[in-house]
């Protein structure tokens, strides 16, 4: 049998690695951005101190995902609307939240919500009341229709 020459498996490599080196740099890049330059993204504060920054929002239906900041010790009174249908799953991101359910606003209800946290709201329990802490807070909230979010979330089993 005869013997492969060395120099044409080397050749192979090395062409494979200039190959590699040739894609554009631009396709390697992560595209990654710090918290200030995220939170530069949202809007500006609404009358609360509260910004939003929607990173999803589908044309053809109610779909919405928002990243929203809440302010240093804000209290956000009562408030809350969903459509038949609809229900929200809201993450806890960062910060400190207490939330509690219903029209009126009443500190005694409010509720510890740790970091990793979620609570859902749906057209029949959609009114709630909150307040920060001294971190403010970090939510991460995903609306659409009650059908296609995930079902085990939805109720408490």
């Amino acid at each position: 049998m005869g013997r492969l020459p060395v120099g044409r498996p080397i050749i192979a490599l090395a062409a494979a690695a200039c190959a590699i080196l040739a894609v554009p740099a631009a396709a390697q890049e992560l595209v990654l951005y710090g918290p200030q330059e995220v939170a530069g993204f949202a809007s500006a504060p609404s009358d609360t101190g509260t910004r939003g920054l929607t990173l999803l929002s589908h044309d053809q239906g109610p779909v919405r995902v928002m990243r929203a900041w809440f302010p240093p010790d804000a209290k956000l009174e009562p408030h809350g609307k969903m459509d038949a249908g609809m229900a929200a799953i809201v993450t806890v991101l960062a910060g400190d939240m207490k939330l509690a359910m219903g029209d009126k606003y009443d500190e005694s209800k409010l509720r510890d919500l740790p970091v990793g946290s979620a609570f859902v709201l749906t057209h029949g329990n959609a009114v709630h009341f909150a307040r920060t802490g001294p971190a403010g807070a970090q939510l991460l909230l995903v609306v659409g229709p009650e059908k296609d979010l995930n079902a085990d979330l939805m109720t408490r089993k």
